[in-house]
């Protein structure tokens, strides 16, 4: 069994085809079919199906490919370690991450690291605010870093950064476009809000629900926050969304306060043992630069002295 041969198969499991999964790996379709398959006959068994819709994973495929990833992980971290003995940072950092966190949030950070490490590379895996696949990835080991929203999984370190808190999307011209606005004004117009299976989407649905009117079924359901802000630049409803998705917003739209305040806390999320990864924990002394009022720690990154940040947020100095 070699890296290379684990490398293929997670491709093509990532991928969904040896074809795209060669692309990836800028490597021949045959070399990467030839490399699942010794990796197959060495281990006895059947690791992917083959056929028309591409390959998927059997059941035993899916339970080494979650082995594989933490080889390649470890991996990497060998490679980190020896980098930063030389005083380098070579490698990938994956960042798992939705839309506003990625938008308004990562780019200072990544500027950042850019700055310090060149040659580290980060690559952010968008899920969209779906909460369930961005812990998968997370847990999966396809990301080193997670952004999520509180409550946080027990499994993992956490930490809070931000609180964001949430606004009244109104058309410019609503008679409540300059004022704060209640659960019973938005109930009053139709409504323009998040599926219902998205995490936003649950937590505006409890908020209206505790108004003092019946909670009407929403008039728009959408998925993208382009949709919402189209939908009410048109005059079509109104919306309760958060902050930081919607920071930078054109005249056509307004937005209001609310008056039963409502807000949700940001946060960043490793597994235990990515702690001692140079790339995450070069990553989270970043973000603490940026956010010197959080939760995150401080830390010694292994490249040389350790930054000095001003005083608020919990000293881990023996990290």
């Amino acid at each position: 069994m070699t890296l290379t041969q684990l490398r293929a198969l997670l491709m093509v499991l990532e991928t969904g085809s040896f074809s795209a999964a060669a692309l990836e790996l800028g490597g021949a379709q045959s070399a990467v079919s030839y490399a699942v398959a010794e990796l197959e006959r060495e281990l006895g068994v059947k690791l992917l199906e083959r056929g028309r819709f591409g390959a998927r994973p059997t059941e035993t495929g899916s339970r080494v490919a979650a082995h594989a990833r933490q080889l390649l992980g470890l991996e990497a971290a060998i490679r980190q370690e020896a980098g930063a003995a030389r005083g380098v940072l070579q490698g990938t950092l994956r960042i798992a991450t939705f839309r506003s966190v990625a938008s308004h949030v990562l780019p200072k950070a990544i500027a950042g690291l850019a700055r310090r490490y060149p040659e580290l590379q980060v690559r952010l895996l968008e899920a969209d605010g779906d909460v369930p696949e961005l812990e998968r990835l997370l847990l999966e080991g396809r990301a080193e870093v997670a952004f999520l929203q509180a409550p946080y999984p027990k499994y993992a370190l956490t930490w809070d950064i931000i609180r964001d808190p949430y606004i009244a999307l109104l058309p410019k011209d609503h008679p409540l476009a300059r004022s704060t606005v209640g659960r019973a004004d938005l109930l009053g117009s139709p409504l323009i809000l998040y599926d219902n299976d998205d995490q936003c989407g649950l937590i505006v649905q409890r908020y209206l629900g505790d108004a003092p009117l019946p909670l009407r079924p929403a008039t728009y359901n959408v998925r993208e926050d382009s949709t919402i802000f189209s939908l009410v630049a048109q005059g079509l409803g109104v919306s309760v969304v958060p902050e930081l998705a919607f920071r930078d917003l054109p005249d056509s739209v307004a937005r209001a306060p609310l008056i039963e305040p409502l807000e949700r806390t940001l946060g960043v999320a490793i597994l235990p043992q990515s702690l001692k990864v140079p790339a995450v924990r070069v990553f989270l002394t970043t973000l603490r630069e940026q956010f010197p009022g959080s939760a995150l720690p401080e830390l010694k990154t292994f490249l040389g002295p350790p930054p000095t940040f001003e005083s608020g947020a919990e000293s881990v100095k023996n990290l």
